[in-house]
C-alpha cells in the first residue's frame, strides 16, 4: 500500500508494481525532495534512498527502492538560495580594520600580505536551503561588502571552525572570526561567511556537525543568496557598481576546512555550470572521519577536545536515528548530562568539563557499543561516518590542503589520507597539493602560519 502525504495534490500511479509519484510544478526556481516513512508514528520523514539524488527539479519520480507493507510519502519543496532578508549590521572604516590587521600581526604573528584599502559594510543574510533530511529550512550567514570598488569583486567564502555557541556564529556582531571577513573585504573581496545549519540567530535546529551534504548545501545556497543580493540590494549595488567577477575562492579551518572541501565536492559534481572555483584552501580539517578521527575517539588515551565525540554522535543521531535513547550508547551519568549541553547555549569548554576527568572520550560509551564499533567494520555508526568521509574523489579545482604535522587535535594523517585518495582517484598533482605551512604548529596555531600563504596564493590568482 502506498499513500501520498503532503501536499494534497501529490498523486501516485502504479507501474509494474512500483509507484510513480507526480505533482504540479511549484515554480521554475523550486526543487523537490520525496520523503517517506512506513509508520506515521515515526518521528521523521527520510528522503528516498539514495539520498544524494535529491533534490530534483523534475515533477515526477518512479520509486524503485522496493515494496513495503505500507509507505507514506511527503513532498518537500525548496527554493534553494533565495534570500529571505538582507540586514545591515555594521560598517567598519578602513582605519579600524587596519588596527585589526596590526593586532593580528603583533599578537598572533600573522603576516597579512596587504593593507586595508576599503571600508566594509557587514550584512546578515537569511536564506532558504536544505536541512539534514533535504527538506526546506532557513539558514543565515554574514556578508562583507567593500565600498567603492573600481572593478568587479572576487567572491571569497570562509567557513568557520568548530563552535557550540550560536552567539559565536559569524552573523553575530561580536563573533571573533568576523575579523577574517573584515580583513579580506577591506582588500576588495566580497566575503561570505555561513553560520551553518542550527548555529544562526534564532535557529532551533540541532547543528549537523561534520555532516557532508548539509554542510555543502548551506555554503552553496549562501553563495547563491549573495549573488542575488549583489544585484538586488540597492546599497550593495552602490558599493559594487561593477558587481562580482567570476572568481570564487574557498577557505576554511578545522571544521570549516571539512565544510570547504564538502562544498567544493558538491560544486564540482553538481553545480559546475553555476560556479567555477578559482582556488580552494581547506586547512587542518577532519576529512577521514571513519578512520583517523574514529580511531582517536575510541582509543584509551586522553584527547584535547573530548567534546567532539558526543558532538558527532548526538548530532548524527538527529539525521540517521542510530538510537532511540542516549543510554543505549552512553553510560551514566553522561547519557543524562551531555545531551542538554548541545543546545547552542554552552561552550566547548563547558562540555569538555562535563566529560570524564581523564580526557578519554571513549569512557562515555557503553562497553558493548564500543566493542561492536571497534570490531565490526560495518557497524552502523562506522557506516555513517564513512558516508561522510571526504575521500576517494578527484578534485579538479586548484586545491591546496594546508595541514601542520604537529596538529594535536585534527591529526595530519587526515590530510595525507585524503591527498593519497585524491591522487589514486586521478587528481592532477599540479592542481591538488599538500602543504605544511609550519611542521611545529599545533591545531591552535597552524592557521596563523597558513593565512599569509593562503592569501598570497589567492592574490596571485585574483
Amino acid at each position: 500500500m502506498y499513500l501520498a502525504g503532503q501536499p494534497a495534490d501529490l498523486s501516485i500511479a502504479i507501474e509494474n508494481g512500483q509507484p510513480r509519484l507526480s505533482w504540479p510544478s511549484q515554480g521554475a526556481s523550486k526543487v523537490y525532495t520525496l520523503q517517506h516513512r512506513t509508520d506515521l508514528s515515526q518521528p521523521d520523514w527520510a528522503p528516498l534512498f539514495p539520498w544524494d539524488q535529491w533534490p530534483i527539479s523534475d515533477t515526477a519520480f518512479l520509486d524503485t527502492t522496493g515494496p513495503e507493507a505500507a509507505r507514506f510519502y511527503r513532498l518537500a519543496v525548496t527554493e534553494r538560495g533565495r534570500a529571505r532578508s538582507v540586514t545591515l549590521q555594521e560598517t567598519a572604516s578602513a582605519a579600524s580594520i587596519g588596527s585589526i590587521i596590526l593586532f593580528a600581526e603583533i599578537v598572533y604573528g600573522i603576516d597579512i600580505p596587504f593593507a586595508a584599502s576599503h571600508s566594509v559594510s557587514v550584512y546578515r543574510i537569511d536564506y532558504e536551503t536544505l536541512d539534514g533530511w533535504l527538506g526546506p529550512t532557513v539558514a543565515s550567514g554574514a556578508l562583507f561588502i567593500p565600498a567603492g570598488m573600481p572593478a568587479a569583486a572576487s567572491l571569497l567564502s570562509y567557513q568557520h571552525g568548530t563552535i557550540h555557541l550560536r552567539s559565536e556564529a559569524p552573523s553575530n556582531p561580536g563573533a571573533l572570526e568576523r575579523n577574517i571577513g573584515l580583513i579580506a573585504a577591506s582588500h576588495g573581496y566580497v566575503v561570505a561567511m555561513p553560520d551553518f545549519l542550527g548555529l544562526g540567530v534564532g535557529s532551533t535546529l540541532t547543528h549537523p556537525y561534520v555532516h557532508r551534504r548539509s554542510s555543502a548545501t548551506a555554503v552553496v545556497d549562501l553563495l547563491r543568496a549573495v549573488r542575488s543580493s549583489v544585484t538586488g540590494v540597492a546599497a550593495i549595488q552602490q558599493a559594487l557598481p561593477h558587481g562580482l567577477s567570476d572568481k570564487l575562492f574557498l577557505l576554511g579551518y578545522s571544521q570549516g576546512a571539512y565544510v570547504t572541501l564538502a562544498a567544493q565536492k558538491e560544486i564540482e559534481e553538481k553545480h559546475g555550470a553555476e560556479f567555477t572555483i578559482t582556488a580552494s584552501a581547506p586547512s587542518d580539517g577532519p576529512y577521514d572521519l571513519s578512520g583517523t578521527m574514529a580511531d582517536i575517539m575510541t582509543a584509551p588515551r586522553s584527547y584535547p577536545s573530548p567534546n567532539y565525540l558526543p558532538y558527532v554522535l548526538l548530532t548524527y543521531n538527529t539525521i540517521y536515528r542510530l538510537f532511540d535513547d542516549p543510554a543505549e550508547v552512553l553510560v551514566q551519568p553522561y547519557a543524562a548530562t551531555l545531551p542538554p549541553l548541545f543546545d547552542g547555549m554552552h561552550t566547548g569548554s563547558e562540555i569538555d568539563a562535563a566529560m570524564p576527568q581523564s580526557g578519554i572520550p571513549s569512557e562515555i560509551l557503553q562497553p558493548a557499543f564500543l566493542q561492536a564499533f571497534t570490531t565490526d567494520p560495518d557497524h552502523p555508526f562506522r557506516m555513517v561516518l564513512r558516508e561522510n568521509d571526504l575521500l576517494g574523489w578527484a578534485p579538479v579545482s586548484p586545491t591546496r590542503l594546508y595541514h601542520c604535522a604537529a596538529d594535536d587535535v585534527v591529526p595530519h594523517r587526515n590530510a595525507t589520507v585524503a591527498y593519497a585518495s585524491f591522487i589514486a582517484a586521478g587528481a592532477d598533482t599540479n592542481r591538488v597539493q599538500l602543504v605544511d605551512p609550519d611542521p611545529a604548529a599545533t591545531h591552535g596555531t597552524c592557521l596563523f602560519s597558513g593565512v599569509p600563504l593562503i592569501l598570497s596564493w589567492f592574490e596571485s590568482l585574483r
